[in-house]
């Protein structure tokens, strides 16, 4: 395995359609390590559409149709917020982390030899991370009859920015008992 330099990769325009991050990049240590860091889209709830609001869409010349005409996304209040998870206080007092500058930041370091989820269906499949490089995230493969799993980084960070290895194995032991 070669280590070097870490290297930066911005991999937020890979989300899709949509989008659960505002912003997320990965540096990488190849051979060694990946760290995710990132911010959250701001959370939104859905809300009815008054009868003035789709009365003034109509008046304006661009009419509102199908679930945009029932319900429209707005920002949660900070009551209503999650609380940030970055700051041993705000994790203490959760009314603290609702109003952080920080809600929605993270921040996760994976090592060669760590836990990370590759795949799921039913149950989530974990495996050790075996390399790491410029582009993908090669993790062990814990079924089929493939022995690895090759993950582009993206992929890899949309399974495991906020994995909990102790609660999926809780979750998938759960599970099995109704497979």
């Amino acid at each position: 395995m070669k280590t070097g330099n870490p290297i930066t990769v911005d991999v937020t325009s890979q989300q899709g359609d949509y989008p659960r991050f505002a912003q997320v990049s990965v540096t990488i240590v190849e051979g060694k390590s990946i760290t995710i860091h990132g911010k959250l889209t701001p959370q939104t709830k859905a809300v009815r559409v008054t009868e003035e609001e789709r009365v003034a869409a109509w008046a304006s010349g661009s009419p509102i149709t199908g679930a945009a005409a029932i319900f429209k996304r707005v920002p949660l209040t900070v009551e209503e917020c999650k609380p940030c998870t970055m700051h041993e206080e705000c994790i203490e007092n959760p009314a603290l982390g609702r109003a952080c500058a920080h809600r929605g930041e993270f921040s996760r370091t994976f090592h060669v030899g760590d836990m990370a989820e590759h795949d799921s269906f039913n149950l989530s499949y974990l495996g050790k991370i075996l390399n790491v490089t410029a582009k993908t995230v090669v993790v062990e493969n814990s079924h089929y009859d493939k022995k690895t799993c090759r993950m582009k980084l993206w992929a890899f960070v949309w399974r495991n920015w906020d994995l909990d290895v102790a609660a999926t194995v809780k979750r998938n032991h759960e599970e099995m008992a109704f497979l």
